[in-house]
């Protein structure tokens, strides 16, 4: 193979997929179930990250949500929109201006590519969506969006993808030891544990996305 890629969540069936697209041969291994670690354990947000904006961190959170464009339009099967609350009540550092302001940041830097743009809910409006939300010191509610995902059926997804442009893909297939040349890595001793069968595979890469 030209690649072996170690792992069959979101980071292995992704660069799986990318490669396998632009014509290398790629094999994926995962010693368990695809999407069985943190890719099935994960927040299911698609989300810009606005708590960045305090940070400033502009550029990160232009990409998150271009990705979360991609991801909507992609795969609307998988992604839906979701609306969050952001209320703001007295003492809170900031205030309604900081709000305002940092809601039409996260609408621009999304090029208003979202679901619905943000908004301001009177005090009626936020007793309807959320009553249980406290009354007391509660100076502002802006509503905006990011998106939820069902993420183990987005691996899985990205992996069919994989297999369609080409890629071969091993689940409950154990690594036990990589092949040498020296220092270069060239493949890897792999064991099926359903079959109890041993393998060598050689490739020119091994891509390590086992996770933590």
């Amino acid at each position: 193979y030209d690649i072996l890629v170690i792992g069959g969540g979101i980071n292995g069936a992704a660069i799986a997929y990318d490669a396998a697209m632009r014509g290398f041969s790629v094999l994926v291994v995962e010693e368990e179930d695809f999407a069985s670690g943190t890719s099935s354990r994960s927040s299911k947000l698609i989300h810009g990250g606005i708590r960045y904006l305090k940070q400033f961190e502009l550029g990160l959170i232009f990409e998150s949500l271009r990705e979360r464009a991609l991801l909507l339009k992609l795969c609307p099967h998988l992604v839906r929109p979701l609306p969050f609350l952001y209320p703001v009540f007295e003492g809170a550092s900031g205030g309604s201006l900081a709000v305002r302001i940092g809601m039409n940041l996260y609408d621009a830097l999304a090029l208003f590519r979202t679901p619905a743009r943000h908004r301001i809910l009177s005090e009626s409006e936020v007793a309807e969506r959320e009553p249980a939300l406290g009354r007391k010191g509660l100076r502002t509610t802006a509503r905006y969006y990011d998106a939820w995902m069902n993420d183990a059926r987005l691996v899985l997804a990205t992996m069919l993808g994989a297999i369609r442009c080409g890629a071969d893909v091993l689940p409950h297939t154990e690594v036990r030891g990589l092949l040498h040349d020296g220092e270069r890595v060239h493949g890897a001793l792999l064991t099926d544990r359903i079959g109890g069968t041993d393998l060598a595979v050689e490739a020119r890469l091994v891509v390590n996305a086992a996770g933590p």
